[in-house]
């Protein structure tokens, strides 16, 4: 039997699989044919959440990301196209390129019970799409942000959802936190992703797993990662700033070209936590932020050490438990401010790996981010390195190979720069360690993260490039004229 949306007023009977409608067993199903594969929602209890409400049209939840695929089957009759934004183009059209806001969208709201790929977590929600990223592989200006917040509180969005950040040893945002503040004030739930480890920053030992901004804020919902284990993803950033964790490994959901992707981090945690909210103020609009978020801290599943611990804050988010916990004189949450209250440690200084990093920020900056073909890779490498950081952190043999290569590459990268006028041939030696730690890592990573790394490989066609100067093989591989794109950004997309 198809899945019914069953009215206020239908009693539980068992543990999930009927429900007594006036006096009378109904098998509950659902008929989205990749909804097994969802195991988030199981471990949420989403399933016994719908049993009490399946959402709002009412409520909004925005999606402030990489925009949204307006077109796709999944979410088309979802999302709000009269008052989607771009705010990079300043255009009304918050159309998806990367795929990652669309993932995201599918996540918190993916229409549900139409025959069709996946199930959303608060599926009658409404969502917003409001882009703040360039083109893929890039950042986002922090006034696009923070306008982007201001402009969904002024939309009458419930909820916003961050799956995005930067890292917490940056300098801390006021414009960020004023943002917050306004929205907050307008009585809207803001919910972001906790951060991911630096997979470079894995391989040579120094990961700074801080809870990253603007997750790091007051009034906003820290949210981590959690595994199909219940413990903490290995990727997912955890400090005393942490709120809970939702599941985020391997998590199905919407894709670009109307397709669906499994992926990792913890901005797929985020968008579990948003769409309980969805369902939370569909139950109870009057609900405020703060006992919103008090709420969700009290409704956890607890994980690890009884009650606060740093890897998974209170506990794992509870969708049903979440709907049927009352609180009452909840004081407001302290305003978002800079510098935020707490120890942020710093990388440990080595002035050999800091040269290191300063070659590959600068790759990204001055080559990968000023072409198309460079702003394509760094997209793949934004939405897979918190599987990357994941088998690194897991695989001590291949940290060390990866740290070894990017050192032994230093000289061929370092040749790519505009500065350079180094003419550096790519060795047989170094394109074999190449070639066998990418078959490697692809083996030690799921399907998603084997065919992406796999596909990039086969495309740059470096087996017939040995002996060739790096500098004209990258050229040759990129005709296309440098995209426009903004000056200032934040320097990591939380994938």
């Amino acid at each position: 039997m198809d899945y019914q949306w069953f009215e206020p007023g239908t009693s539980r009977i068992d543990s999930g699989s009927l429900v007594r409608i006036g006096g009378k067993p109904v098998q509950l199903t659902i008929n989205d044919p990749r909804f097994n594969e969802q195991w988030g929602l199981a471990k949420i209890n989403a399933y016994d959440a719908w049993f009490i409400t399946q959402g709002s049209p009412d409520i909004t939840i925005a999606i402030i990301d990489t925009g949204v695929e307006l077109a796709h089957d999944d979410l088309k009759q979802k999302v709000n196209t009269v008052d989607d934004y771009n705010f990079p183009a300043n255009t009304d059209e918050a159309n998806d390129e990367s795929g990652h806001g669309t993932h995201v969208a599918g996540i918190v709201a993916a229409e549900t019970n139409n025959q069709l790929g996946i199930a959303g977590v608060c599926p009658r929600c409404e969502i917003l799409p409001l882009r703040v990223f360039d083109a893929p592989g890039q950042g986002a200006a922090i006034d696009n942000i923070a306008n982007a917040i201001k402009y969904a509180a002024d939309k009458e969005a419930r909820v916003i959802n961050l799956s995005l950040g930067y890292a917490a040893d940056q300098a801390c945002s006021q414009t960020l936190a004023d943002a917050i503040n306004y929205a907050y004030e307008k009585g809207v739930v803001i919910v972001a992703a906790s951060g991911n480890a630096c997979p470079v920053d894995v391989a040579f030992g120094r990961a700074n797993f801080s809870v990253a901004y603007p997750a790091r804020f007051d009034r906003v919902i820290a949210v981590g990662a959690s595994n199909p284990n219940d413990t903490r993803a290995s990727f997912s950033s955890y400090d005393a700033m942490l709120d809970l964790v939702a599941p985020g490994q391997g998590i199905l959901s919407t894709y670009l070209n109307n397709s669906y992707k499994s992926l990792d981090g913890t901005s797929m945690a985020s968008p579990m936590v948003a769409g309980v909210v969805g369902l939370m103020l569909s139950r109870d609009a009057s609900l405020s932020p703060a006992k919103v978020a008090e709420i969700l801290r009290t409704s956890v599943t607890d994980l690890g050490t009884s009650g606060f611990d740093q890897e998974t804050g209170w506990g794992l988010l509870n969708a049903s438990q979440a709907l049927l916990t009352t609180v009452s004189n909840i004081a407001d949450l302290p305003p978002a401010a800079c510098p935020v209250p707490a120890e942020v440690p710093q990388a440990m200084a080595d002035p050999q790996t800091d040269q290191l990093f300063t070659i590959y920020r600068s790759l990204r900056d001055t080559v990968l981010a000023q072409s198309a073909l460079g702003q394509k890779y760094l997209a793949i490498y934004y939405e897979q390195a918190p599987t990357l950081a994941s088998i690194l952190l897991t695989h001590d043999d291949l940290r060390t190979r990866t740290a070894t290569f990017l050192q032994n590459a230093a000289d061929e990268f370092s040749a790519l720069l505009p500065s350079s006028t180094q003419s550096v041939m790519l060795s047989q030696e170094l394109y074999d360690e190449a070639n066998a730690l990418v078959r490697d890592l692809a083996g030690a990573g799921g399907s998603s993260f084997a065919s992406d790394i796999t596909t990039v490989w086969q495309e740059l066609h470096l087996d017939a490039q040995v002996g060739s100067d790096v500098k004209s093989i990258w050229n040759d591989l990129q005709p296309d004229p440098p995209p426009s794109q903004s000056s200032v950004y934040l320097p990591v997309l939380i994938r």
